[in-house]
């Protein structure tokens, strides 16, 4: 289960940006998972608020938003979303368009108490 490591990383990184911004307590945390990142967002959902711990991350709210995968077309720009690499374009019908966005994985927003 690779999240639980994703989830201690992203802790990491919460914590450490509200030290460096001078926060007393992280209130809630925004996590986008994309839905081809190979992460499964339920169970990094579980990861990080059993792993939240201190004053500073131990109440913190934890929301994830999942990503659909989005194409760009080759031949003709178009985006859209598709099941698979090489589902044709809706517009053109050329496939293999490029992943232009569903397979990232980000802590996007922190809300934070100050000191």
């Amino acid at each position: 289960m690779h999240e639980t490591g994703i989830a201690m990383e992203v802790l990491r990184l919460a914590r450490e940006t509200a030290e460096r911004e001078g926060a007393r307590r992280i209130v809630r945390l925004k996590v986008v998972v994309g839905r081809w990142s190979g992460v499964e967002p339920e169970t990094l959902r579980f990861a990080l608020e059993t792993l939240r711990e201190g004053e500073m991350l131990g109440s913190a709210a934890v929301e994830i938003e999942v990503r659909e995968a989005e194409f760009e077309c080759g031949g003709c720009g178009t985006r859209f979303g598709a099941s698979g690499y090489f589902d044709p374009c809706p517009r053109c019908g050329q496939e293999g368009a490029e992943l232009v966005a569903g397979d990232e994985l980000l802590l996007k927003e922190l809300d934070v108490e100050d000191a």
